[in-house]
């Protein structure tokens, strides 16, 4: 198995994320609000993006800075463990209305966000690694900020 450095282990993570969102470079640039070109360069491994650029490419791809980074250490290191959880799509309903201010898809970004929070910790609520009112609670105070942002 080849070894990666981390920018290149990095770039195949920002590529492979996006391609399973079923989004071009442009999409993710301008969800992220950068420039495509970066995310080109960021997807090559030839640029050491700051840590604001990788903040917006993380919450564009609705994962969390700290997942995106662990991750990407976790190919180039060779020690490869599955991406983190995210909510299905399908049990968010769209017709139910939300708080003024918060929509659907923030919602969904909010509980992925818990989601990659409790898999950095090593917690999976599905295995029963955690309690439904702690989990509850944990997604309760992230989606809470979501609607103070």
């Amino acid at each position: 198995m080849e070894i990666l450095s981390f920018k290149q282990a990095l770039g195949n993570l920002v590529a492979q994320l996006r391609e399973k969102q079923g989004s071009s470079q442009e999409a993710l640039a301008l969800e992220a609000g950068i420039d495509h070109l970066t995310i080109s360069e960021i997807e090559r491994g030839e640029v050491n993006p700051t840590i604001d650029i990788l903040h917006k490419v993380s919450l564009a791809l609705k994962q969390t800075l700290g997942a995106l980074i662990i991750q990407s250490e976790e190919i180039a290191s060779g020690n490869v463990r599955q991406a983190a959880p995210t909510a299905n799509s399908s049990y968010i309903n769209h017709n139910i209305p939300l708080p003024q201010g918060l929509t659907h898809n923030q919602l969904e970004a909010a509980l992925n966000r818990a989601m990659a929070i409790l898999d950095q910790i090593g917690l999976d609520p599905d295995a029963g690694d955690i309690q439904a009112n702690i989990y509850s609670g944990v997604v309760s105070n992230i989606v809470t900020k979501a609607i103070a942002e």
